[in-house]
């Protein structure tokens, strides 16, 4: 099995929203910039990974199976609140949360926006994986 990850190299429109699960979307910030990648984790979600607002993961994807990875990593992206209402004193809370990325290479871009439900995800506490497209 090779997985490729995509790794943090800077702080980085449509959205796919789903009240279970794990949402994808992309946006371009402005003329000539990189699309950038944001991962919606519903609160269902994280309290099934019992991660927090704060928490630290990655992306991969298994170039075999073409399964997606989200796992803690204390190098990766940082999880912040998707409601901005909360974002001042959300750290440490188990709700819903967001992941902003330089959209990477093994994403289809013509397959985002995306929705995946929590029922479609695989948890085994140390790691989120889900089938995209």
């Amino acid at each position: 099995m090779t997985i490729q990850w995509a790794t943090p190299t800077r702080k980085g429109g449509a959205s796919a929203s789903n009240r279970s699960g794990v949402d994808l979307a992309s946006s371009r910030a402005g003329e000539g910039r990189q699309l950038q990648l944001t991962i919606g984790i519903q609160a269902d979600a994280m309290k099934a990974m019992r991660w927090v607002v704060g928490d630290r993961v990655i992306l991969g994807r298994d170039s075999g199976t073409g399964i997606f990875v989200l796992c803690r990593h204390p190098d990766g992206f940082k999880m912040t609140s998707r409601s901005t209402r909360k974002r001042q004193d959300s750290a440490g809370l188990c709700i819903a949360a967001s992941v902003k990325m330089k959209t990477p290479s093994f994403i289809d871009k013509d397959k985002i926006p995306a929705s995946v439900s929590l029922a479609d995800c695989e948890l085994d506490g140390a790691q989120l994986r889900f089938v995209l497209y």
